[in-house]
Formats: C-alpha cells, sequence, structure tokens
C-alpha cells in the first residue's frame, strides 16, 4: 500500500475565483475565514512535518490559486487524501464536513470527529456534498479521499474563540495526524 500524503486546502484566498483578487470567505468583524484556514492549513503541515508525515499545501499567503486547480495540484504532488478547510457563518454554531460519495465518508467521519475533539464544539455531522449550499464541490472532485471541513461559526462567539486558539489547532493537527501514523 502507498503511503499516505494529505493535501491541504486553505478555503478562499488570492486567486480563489478571479486571479489577482483576494476571496476572504466569511467575515465577522476582525475574524476572516481565509485568514483563519490558512493558519490551521499551517499549523497541519508544521505538525505532519515534524512527525514525518507527507503533506501538501495547496496555496498559502498571496499565491493565486483557482479554486478549480487545487484538487489537481494536491493529486499532481501525489497526495492519497485532501482536506479542504472553511468556516461557517450564519448563526449556527459547530463543526461539520461534507463527502462527495460513501468511500470518503468514512474520512470525513474521522475528520469531523477529530475536529470536534479538539474544538470542544457541538458535532453537526458529517453530510454528501449535495447537501451544500453549493450542491456541487469542487474541492471534492479529488481523485482519492476527500472531505470538505467547517471547523465552526465565525458569528458564534464560542465557535470564534476555538477557531483562533492556537492550542486548539495543534491539538486538531495532532488527531490529524494520528490517522496517517
Amino acid at each position: 500500500m502507498a503511503e499516505k500524503k494529505l493535501g491541504i486546502d486553505p478555503g478562499h484566498g488570492m486567486g480563489n475565483t478571479h486571479y489577482g483578487k483576494f476571496d476572504t470567505g466569511a467575515v465577522n468583524g476582525g475574524l476572516i475565514e481565509a485568514k483563519i484556514a490558512e493558519k490551521w492549513a499551517e499549523t497541519i503541515r508544521f505538525i505532519f512535518m515534524q512527525r514525518g508525515i507527507g503533506c501538501f499545501v495547496t496555496h498559502t499567503g498571496q499565491t493565486n490559486m483557482p479554486l478549480t486547480k487545487r484538487a489537481p495540484s494536491a493529486e499532481a504532488a501525489g497526495c492519497t487524501h485532501f482536506l479542504a478547510i472553511h468556516c461557517n457563518a450564519g448563526g449556527g454554531a459547530g463543526v461539520e464536513a461534507f463527502y462527495r460519495d460513501n468511500g470518503d465518508q468514512e474520512f470525513a467521519n474521522a475528520v469531523c470527529n477529530a475536529a470536534v475533539e479538539a474544538t470542544g464544539l457541538k458535532n453537526r455531522g458529517v453530510k454528501p456534498e449535495y447537501n451544500s449550499q453549493y450542491k456541487h464541490l469542487a474541492v471534492l472532485s479529488f481523485k482519492g479521499r476527500a472531505a470538505l471541513l467547517e471547523i465552526g461559526y465565525l458569528d458564534n462567539k464560542q465557535d470564534a474563540k476555538a477557531l483562533v486558539n492556537r492550542d486548539v489547532r495543534i491539538a486538531f493537527a495532532n488527531k490529524l495526524a494520528d490517522m496517517f501514523m
């Protein structure tokens, strides 16, 4: 069996839908989804590197990376698994994950459970992508195990506190790394 390698896609960011334009994603006060997702991706990458686990991040900082190129870039980097990291907004609370098909459901469930354990937030469950507001999630076109994780709600005080907590990010990254050992 091939060694597992995780592709991480911090949601939104530079060039997401328009080259040279920064897509913030959800915003609440000073909290910006794209910046939070990037911090989580950086933390995961760091922990994976420390533990000798293969990891690839689709984009960082001001790198232009169109949404449609993210999953293919992870495939080209030899990733076996793909995780898109996002934040919710809109008056809810908790963690949820989306998956493409039954083959991805187990991975999405494990990722969601790791996030719930690390954040202490409500488990909103794991759902097929057609239950998302978009019906088809471009990042889930990855050829391998894929999930989109909504790590919490920016407009919920308890969730927001967990989203920006360094120790929570580290705890999640370690739980995720355990899945790849």
